[in-house]
């Protein structure tokens, strides 16, 4: 937090003292990290601000959760009492004046959300008092009515003189079924983003459609191949066939002649 001068934030800073009526310009630094969460884990909520004039304090109120529509629940109240410390623990503080004057507030919470939605978002409202803060009665609802009264007599004592901003923080909280579901998007969306980032080179795509037309031409040439040679065989074992059986009706002829004219010869004596 700093503040600048004149309406705007191209001012200069400045820290020394100023009139009555000066035009100035409050700045305040916000980091929110958009990492989402799992219902259930453990969160800090921080508050810090510094500044380089000593004598100051902040107090954290009204803090108020929803879901960005109708649904809200109160986290602090405007007494700056914790409502549920199921969900969130009370505010402690830490104070340096090392490098200017620091404060900060920090609560312990554990992440959880609303019904059909994702988005939590966090306002609280922030006084910045001068000197010390009053400590918060938050436990006013235990007490008589006398204790109360003496409680509010020696607090309005000392009135408070304070300013008071709100700070708004989101978060994305998620269940645990919808980490698996994002995890099995993921990969086939990865798988998908692999298939389609898949390319070759031209030269290397020509020669393997070329192997596969040389192999396919071999292929072929050896299927004719062998077909001939396979009627080549077929065409002389025919004719092996028929020179045998050739031989062989000659051969039974030329034997069977003698022997008939023997025979003739016997029955003629």
């Amino acid at each position: 937090m700093e503040i600048r001068r004149g309406f705007g934030i191209a001012g200069t800073r400045t820290s020394g003292p100023v009139t009555v009526g000066d035009p100035l310009t409050l700045l305040i630094h916000m980091k929110s990290e958009k990492r989402p969460v799992t219902v259930g884990d453990p969160l800090t909520l921080l508050i810090h601000m510094k500044s380089e004039k000593t004598g100051f304090d902040i107090l954290v109120k009204n803090c108020v959760a929803h879901n960005g529509a109708q649904q809200r629940l109160q986290l602090i109240d405007s007494s700056g009492c914790v409502t549920n410390e199921k969900l969130i623990s009370p505010f402690r503080g830490t104070y340096n004046s090392e490098n200017g004057h620091q404060v900060s507030l920090y609560s312990y919470l554990k992440a959880f959300r609303f019904t059909g939605s994702p988005a939590l978002y966090l306002e609280c409202d922030i006084h910045m008092c001068h000197n010390k803060c009053p400590p918060q009665r938050c436990y006013w609802r235990n007490l008589s009515k006398r204790s109360i009264d003496s409680q509010l007599n020696t607090t309005t004592d000392k009135p408070l003189v304070s300013e008071s901003i709100s700070l708004f923080q989101s978060l994305e909280v998620r269940q645990e079924s919808d980490q698996k579901d994002i995890a099995n998007n993921t990969s086939e969306f990865n798988s998908d983003v692999e298939r389609s980032n898949v390319c070759f080179r031209s030269d290397g795509v020509a020669a393997v459609i070329i192997s596969i037309f040389v192999l396919l031409v071999m292929s072929f040439s050896m299927s004719i191949g062998c077909c001939m040679k396979m009627r080549r065989m077929k065409y002389c074992q025919r004719h092996m066939i028929d020179a045998s059986s050739l031989y062989k009706s000659s051969y039974d002829t030329i034997y069977s002649y003698p022997h008939s004219d023997s025979t003739l010869h016997s029955r003629r004596f």
